[in-house]
């Protein structure tokens, strides 16, 4: 069809005789009176050549014009541009070039002439006082070179002007001969002054070079330079510019000059911390002290590391030019390791604990992609009613190619016409047919629903105390003090984010998480070695005498244990309280209400998982009056079970192991009924009996072994310890209220044997407490 459709066109083409032609002129081209071919006023972007000539006019006859008329920036580029045909031409133009080349290096003569008169006059070497204008006369030569041009004509050799080449060599030869000589003149410089050697060197230099050897052969200069000259002398050579062992060399340097200043020929802790403050005013970093030596020892308790008492590690800042070293206690104070020291110094880590508290649980509303659904299609409809339109444009098409058209050539013109656009109409039709039969009636809509997820807006703290000693052997004295580091940081941590959240990246990336938290509490706090110092000087009055380095290790052993029974009495190993019982149990904070755990081992407290749902972290208070927090770390939803891990340690339960428990036996419900805190119930079990699960669909899973009994037991007991005595015979769990809520005294704790495996499948390890 399209070929039938293409002759009849061609024929119509050809019957109306439609013909076209088109002429072309060169664009930026004229012609003068004379018939000589002319530019109009070229951009940069235009060429300077002519594009067509007259056979008696070539690109000679255009360079020579553009000479006369003095348009020396035309006549290079033109050289350029048509550089083929004058290579080519080269006898005939050689006149022209040559003429071109004298007016364009006329035009350099004036600045290469005062560049070579003023390279021609530098005397090297000479004193620092005149580099200035050696410098300037440096300059004014090379400026001369960068504006002699490199391209066009005068780039080529036989046109150049032989006073650039003897500018270019005279400078390359006196800029060599300065530089040869830099290293020499380095030495001889005053660097004490305003003016650094590389700023006012005549010519740029690499100072790694110069320094390598340079700067040792400062030695001397530096070692006698006082402290205002060393200050001067840092101000010219930074640290990125000395680099790092330089920078040290000249720090401690100007710590032996502060202390010579001082006339201290044997210097004690002030006066050398006194000269690294002044040093560190400048940006210096001393690591050394000629004529003092400071040694650092850590001894923080094993016990206290190996008992968790130490949360994160600690670092110290050695901020002060000292000697560290670690060692045990029982060889800190061995009369061979700390002989050489003036002063020891002995840190101890008492203290290390990390804790956090939810300050709030806030809702933030989000939207996720719920699924799709079938909606009409709005481009079915379009499509459909295109097609509608090609069915009657087609049809009118048809009834014109069958009608009359008349007698003679217009006629049969006319009837071919007809056709074609009968064979168009007709090829419209099957296009839109084609797309309506594409097109679906029905696309997939996304269905967004809106959800919350939880920020959780966190206060993350840490805490360290720290024992040291600082002895000073010359005098026979030491001193002993505490430290206290503080650290705390807020985090706002986002939970249950839905991986269909329409925004999940850009949520998940606004909140910290877990991660954060964790991170921030096991990093390491840092204490820094001049605080310490800085404490002694300022109560070094309260200094004791020290009788023997054996005395001395007593009383830092002491003071270990002093620290041990401090973390022992706050392990709930005793009973300050009526009912030692209670020291076992916590409250659960629940966003609305309040739940009921126990220990199972100091640090560990179980209760319900419908207690903890999906929270990984709880609030929790103990019986008396500490609130702390844990993280879930394992749970059971058949059983209803899940294993806290607690900040705060507590006093374990003891279990009932026995194969048999007796009906009718007295037992106790511990916990918080209704958020009524710490509250006992008394009854007895009433039967021991298996139900599915509370929390599965019926059917999923094996049945729990439950106790019954008619202990009071309400909202808030969730979670709780039921007691046999003094041991634990089930977790209470649910009640059965009936269907019209009328039953009453029906409760259920998951059966200790349930609850005994639970915990030696999550806790390897787990030891039972009996009597």
């Amino acid at each position: 069809m399209k070929t039938g459709l293409h002759i009849r066109t061609l024929l119509i083409s050809v019957a109306l005789g439609i013909s076209v032609s088109a002429c072309q002129t060169p664009s930026g081209t004229t012609w003068n009176s004379s018939g000589q071919p002319q530019t109009t006023a070229s951009s940069p972007e235009q060429r300077v050549s002519q594009e067509f000539y007259l056979p008696f006019y070539d690109q000679n006859d255009h360079l020579k014009s553009l000479i006369e008329e003095n348009n020396l920036t035309d006549a290079d580029r033109l050289y350029v541009e048509q550089k083929p045909f004058f290579s080519q031409n080269r006898k005939i133009s050689a006149p022209l070039l040559d003429s071109l080349a004298q007016k364009l290096n006329a035009q350099q003569i004036d600045g290469l002439e005062l560049a070579l008169g003023k390279t021609g006059s530098i005397k090297w070497p000479i004193s620092a006082e005149h580099w200035g204008t050696t410098k300037q006369s440096l300059k004014s030569a090379q400026s001369a070179i960068a504006k002699y041009p490199t391209t066009g004509l005068l780039s080529e050799p036989e046109f150049r002007d032989n006073r650039i080449t003897r500018l270019e060599k005279t400078l390359a030869k006196i800029v060599e001969q300065i530089k040869n000589s830099s290293e020499d003149q380095f030495v001889e410089f005053s660097h004490f002054g305003t003016d650094s050697f590389f700023d006012v060197f005549p010519v740029e230099l690499e100072p790694d070079a110069v320094l390598a050897d340079g700067f040792p052969a400062l030695g001397d200069k530096l070692a006698n330079a006082s402290p205002e000259q060393i200050r001067q002398f840092v101000s010219n050579y930074d640290e990125a510019l000395l680099g790092d062992d330089r920078w040290a060399e000249v720090s401690n340097l100007y710590v032996a000059a502060h202390l010579r200043q001082q006339g201290s020929s044997s210097p004690d802790l002030i006066n050398v911390l006194g000269a690294v403050s002044s040093a560190k005013e400048i940006g210096l970093n001393p690591k050394s002290v000629s004529g003092l030596n400071i040694g650092f020892v850590e001894v923080t308790s094993k016990t206290l590391l190996n008992q968790g008492q130490i949360d994160f590690p600690a670092t110290v800042d050695i901020d002060l030019p000292v000697e560290a070293s670690k060692a045990d206690l029982d060889t800190a104070l061995d009369k061979n390791e700390v002989k050489n020291f003036d002063y020891l110094i002995i840190f101890d880590v008492a203290l290390a604990k990390a804790s956090r508290r939810v300050l709030k649980l806030t809702p933030i509303r989000s939207v996720l992609l719920a699924g799709y659904k079938d909606v009409d299609n709005p481009d079915y409809a379009v499509v459909q009613q295109n097609v509608e339109i090609a069915k009657i444009n087609f049809n009118q098409a048809s009834i014109q190619a069958v009608g009359y058209h008349g007698p003679g050539l217009a006629g049969a013109l006319s009837q071919i016409v007809a056709g074609a656009n009968q064979d168009n109409m007709r090829e419209e039709l099957e296009q839109s047919m084609q797309n309506l039969a594409a097109t679906p009636k029905t696309i997939k809509e996304p269905v967004h629903q809106t959800y919350n997820f939880k920020k959780a807006t966190i206060d993350a703290r840490k805490t360290m105390t720290v024992h040291y000693y600082i002895i000073d052997q010359r005098k026979n004295t030491y001193f002993k003090s505490s430290f206290d580091v503080s650290e705390n940081e807020r985090f706002d941590v986002a939970y249950d984010i839905h991986p269909d959240d329409l925004k999940n990246k850009e949520n998940t990336a606004a909140y910290a998480t877990e991660k954060d938290v964790d991170e921030f509490e096991k990093q390491s706090s840092s204490v820094k070695v001049s605080q310490l110092v800085n404490n002694y000087i300022a109560n070094r009055s309260q200094s004791k005498k020290l009788r023997s380095l054996t005395a001395l290790r007593k009383e830092m052993l002491a003071d270990k244990n002093t620290a041990l029974a401090s973390y022992k009495a706050n392990s709930f190993d005793a009973r300050p309280l009526n009912d030692p019982r209670f020291d076992s149990v916590v409250a659960i904070f629940l966003p609305k209400s309040l739940g009921t755990g126990f220990f199972v081992k100091p640090d560990v407290v179980l209760t319900n998982w419908h207690v903890v749902d999906n929270q990984k972290f709880i609030e929790m208070k103990t019986y008396d009056g500490q609130e702390t927090f844990g993280k879930v770390l394992g749970k059971d939803v058949r059983l209803d079970l899940a294993l806290v891990k607690v900040q705060t340690r507590g006093k374990p339960v003891k279990f009932y192991t026995k194969n048999k428990i007796d009906l009718g036996a007295t037992v106790e419900a511990l916990g918080h009924p209704q958020g009524h805190e710490f509250s006992i119930t008394r009854g007895v079990v009433s039967a021991v009996r298996k139900y599915p699960s509370i929390n599965l669909p019926k059917g999923a899973g094996d049945d729990v072994l439950y106790l019954q009994t008619d202990a009071p037991i309400s909202g808030g007991n969730s979670g709780g310890p039921l007691f046999l005595g003094d041991q634990v015979v089930g977790v209470n769990t649910w009640s059965n209220i009936g269907k019209n809520k009328t039953a009453q005294n029906l409760n259920f704790a998951v059966h200790y044997s349930e609850v005994l495996a639970f915990l030696k499948e999550y806790l390897p390890g787990f030891q039972v407490l009996t009597n």
